[in-house]
């Protein structure tokens, strides 16, 4: 037994110091002032310039430490330049306001970015489904703070986005309005999916991509409003829905089960078995629901089973 928590320990040590060693190849390779960007995430120093190797710099002080790091995660993925630069592929940086400017012309709250779930759905592109959605009716459940619902609006759809969690709604609010002319193409709806009743759910402090219904998160209890997919189309007269895009994590099970699901097209749903569905179980009920194609996927480099937790696409 003590010779097991020896290599145990031993096993934890060197984990460490790996990571550790990683994590400073990362920043040499990011910045070009990289000893003293070191000394500031390791929290020794409280400002400093940080001279990203592609060429933007920041001012970064101890109140602005999370914005950096976002930035930081991004560059790993892409490459960052001034908002005053020009360059077709790049991610730009308005620092002074603190706004996130893709290639495609979005705009985005760096308050707001989550570095993995943006990479998602602007680098790895895994919401994917055409060129053209001219028109096209989409509904977002799960819409965070607006990724999804300007990614797809960009592309031409009429987006319904529903987003239960309040500071999460906040910033999609913020973010679309950040996007003018694209705001009369979605349509925001503060509310969980799932059944049409009032639920009680506890939130986190801060901005969370993780949001759930079945969350154990300690935090603030609130009571919101659930609507099913059945009632979502018949309030908002939603006669041909083309796509129905669900991160929601937990109400997966109540979509597939209601049958209002088979009026879409096309169904994109990122599972968690943790929860209550299994893979074959959620195919199963879209088989029954008639459709027919499908792709099953992981939308991330997240060390997790396929089975465990991933993105299942479908189409009629």
């Amino acid at each position: 037994m003590s010779r097991f928590k020896s290599l145990l320990s031993l096993y934890y040590f060197l984990k460490g110091r790996i990571n550790f060693i990683l994590e400073i190849e990362n920043i040499a390779r990011t910045f070009e002032n990289f000893n003293n960007a070191i000394l500031y995430f390791a929290g020794i120093r409280d400002k400093v310039k940080l001279k990203f190797r592609s060429g933007l710099i920041i001012d970064s002080n101890k109140e602005n430490k999370g914005l950096a790091y976002v930035l930081y995660e991004l560059y790993k993925s892409v490459p960052l330049k001034d908002a005053k630069e020009n360059c077709e592929y790049c991610w730009r940086v308005d620092w002074q306001n603190k706004i996130l400017i893709l290639p495609n012309g979005l705009r985005f709250y760096l308050y707001s970015v989550d570095p993995l779930i943006f990479s998602e759905t602007f680098i790895h592109d895994v919401h994917f489904v055409g060129f053209d959605l001219k028109d096209k009716i989409v509904v977002d459940v799960g819409a965070f703070v607006g990724d999804t619902a300007l990614y797809y609006a960009n592309l031409g759809a009429i987006v319904y986005a529903y987003e239960p969690h309040p500071i999460n709604f906040y910033y999609l609010k913020k973010n679309i309005e950040l996007n003018p002319h694209l705001n009369d193409k979605i349509k925001l709806f503060n509310e969980a999916v799932g059944k049409d009743e009032e639920i009680e759910v506890n939130v986190g402090e801060n901005i969370s991509g993780t949001f759930s219904i079945y969350s154990s998160v300690k935090g603030k209890t609130l009571r919101i409003k659930s609507i099913s997919l059945r009632k979502i189309l018949e309030e908002n007269n939603l006669n041909n829905p083309y796509l129905l895009k669900a991160d929601c994590k937990g109400c997966e099970y109540y979509i597939i089960e209601d049958d209002a699901i088979s009026r879409f097209e096309k169904v994109k749903i990122e599972y968690t078995s943790f929860n209550k569905p299994k893979v074959d179980y959620i195919i199963n009920r879209l088989k029954n629901k008639g459709f027919k194609k499908f792709r099953v996927y992981k939308h991330n480099w997240g060390i997790y089973h396929l089975l465990d937790h991933g993105t299942i696409y479908a189409e009629k």
